[in-house]
Formats: structure tokens, C-alpha cells, sequence
């Protein structure tokens, strides 16, 4: 998922970028709105996956105690 979400993002920053360039600004402003809130929804599921397997982690040592 994470390689799909940077994929996505580098795709959005192009084209938005090209849009801009080329004058239509509200599409173009669009495009990169959608590759920040990819960005973000990214970094969510990462932290979320992370704090899951620290929480297991910490859960499995105080269960062997």
C-alpha cells in the first residue's frame, strides 16, 4: 500500500504540475491538494501500523513477566 500511495503522489505532483503550467490552475491546484492528502493518509496508515506492532511488542513482553 505504501509503494501504491508514493506512486499515486508522484503521479498527482506531475500532472499537477503540468497543469499549472499549462494554465488551468484550479485542476492543477486540485492535483496537489490530492498528493498532500495522500501524503497524509499515508503517514496515518504507517503510524497506525507501527504503533500496532510496538503496542503487540510491549503487550508480548509484559505477558512472558
Amino acid at each position: 500500500v505504501h509503494e501504491v500511495c508514493k506512486i499515486s503522489q508522484d503521479i498527482f505532483l506531475f500532472f499537477g504540475g503540468v497543469l499549472l503550467g499549462t494554465g488551468q490552475f484550479v485542476t492543477g491546484v486540485a492535483m496537489l491538494i490530492l498528493k498532500v492528502v495522500i501524503g497524509l493518509v499515508d503517514e496515518e496508515m504507517s503510524y497506525r501500523k507501527a504503533y500496532t506492532l510496538t503496542r503487540e511488542a510491549v503487550n508480548g513482553v509484559s505477558k512472558k513477566s
